[in-house]
């Protein structure tokens, strides 16, 4: 029921506000083949898993379990009725020591550059008003070193927080955070640091939001990692290049070390009095929307992911060092989708097929991944 009315105000409010976070989905590929699907290194260690990165799985899924018995070995006089059932459970097989593996590499190899877990991790409220019926907070938790991230939150005046219906929180790229500044900044000036220009306003924007929160008990939460809105003026006044050059140095990225920010701004999130028990959306957009998937494998219950022109490849972006000797975005995304339900806007409602692959040959809940035709001001 909840899925269905928030599909419709999705067209209405919530997503009148996500025309001012991000214009430009991602332009992807309008045809798949067999020579489009991802490369990654990994998945030749896994012949079962690797049969599914291809374009036509789901057009003769019966032909294929028959492909499939002859790779593992099955006896040529079973029955067909029992073909499948082997199959699947070789396959699961498989894709959990494919999953585990993947989860070991991310640990060790490509985020190795984490900070360690911060017993003294905290958060501190920093700042909150109440305008034309809006309530805008700002939290902000502990980073490495002196930093310190704020996070946004924006609903309804006079509602509690452990009674909204959900909160979305959105990762910002530059352009959301511009268009985020325009619609909150010049309203509440005070909740910014003096550096950030909130002299642009986009009172339609404001208002159309102002509307949502009257008409839904929905919560609105903003972050954006580090060099990167709020953030691009306390990285010790060092440009986005010299930041990730310094982390380049250090075997890391900028990219890695913003999924790091954006699993941090969950924790953050959640310990907000009344916060916990409230259910979580997330969303992002193009090379963002791709950090957010990442840091999605780290984060426990999410109720729903809406990612915006994600990209197909790591080619396309973003930068994780070494990323491709293991996994590919689609890759990421099909073990995304056993955790939690993904909602794709893309161009032309289309996607690597991987994903859908898996959930087709694995038997996985088959509403776990939407691939939807981008909104016009997507």
């Amino acid at each position: 029921m909840i899925d269905s009315i928030l599909r419709i105000v999705c067209l209405i409010g919530f997503n009148i506000f996500l025309a001012s976070v991000h214009l430009g989905a991602q332009q992807s590929n309008e045809n798949h083949n067999v020579s489009d699907v991802s490369k990654a290194s990994l998945l030749e260690d896994f012949p079962l898993i690797n049969y599914l990165n291809r374009d036509d799985w789901i057009k003769d899924k019966s032909d294929h379990y028959k492909k499939i018995s002859d790779m593992i070995g099955l006896d040529a006089t079973i029955e067909d009725s029992e073909i499948e059932d082997k199959v699947v459970k070789s396959m699961n097989s498989q894709w959990q020591e494919f999953r585990d593996i993947v989860m070991q590499k991310l640990n060790s190899d490509i985020f190795k550059g984490w900070p360690s877990a911060d017993k003294d991790f905290k958060i501190e409220k920093f700042y909150e008003s109440d305008l034309n019926n809006v309530r805008f907070s700002v939290t902000k938790f502990n980073g490495q070193g002196s930093l310190r991230f704020p996070v946004y939150l924006v609903h309804r005046k006079g509602i509690n927080v452990e009674d909204l219906d959900l909160v979305v929180l959105n990762v910002l790229d530059e352009k959301g955070w511009s268009d985020f500044i325009s619609t909150y900044g010049k309203v509440f000036p005070k909740a910014f640091d003096s550096n950030i220009n909130v002299d642009s306003h986009d009172g339609e924007s404001f208002e159309s939001n102002r509307r949502m929160f009257q008409n839904q008990d929905w919560g609105m939460a903003y972050f954006s990692p580090r060099a990167i809105g709020a953030m691009a003026s306390l990285e010790e006044s060092s440009s986005k290049d010299l930041i990730s050059k310094r982390l380049n140095l250090l075997g890391g990225s900028l990219e890695g070390m913003q999924v790091f920010d954006i699993i941090q701004s969950v924790n953050a999130l959640r310990m907000i009095e009344g916060m916990k028990s409230v259910s979580l959306w997330m969303q992002s957009h193009d090379n963002m929307a791709v950090n957010l998937l990442y840091a999605s494998l780290y984060v426990n219950n999410i109720k729903r992911l809406d990612l915006h022109g994600l990209p197909e490849s790591h080619i396309k972006g973003p930068t994780y060092i070494g990323i491709m000797n293991y996994i590919d975005v689609p890759q990421c995304l099909a073990l995304a989708v056993e955790r939690t339900r993904i909602v794709l806007y893309q161009s032309d409602a289309s996607y690597n097929p991987f994903a859908e692959n898996v959930i087709d040959a694995l038997n996985f809940n088959s509403k776990s991944l939407s691939i939807r035709k981008a909104l016009e001001f997507d």
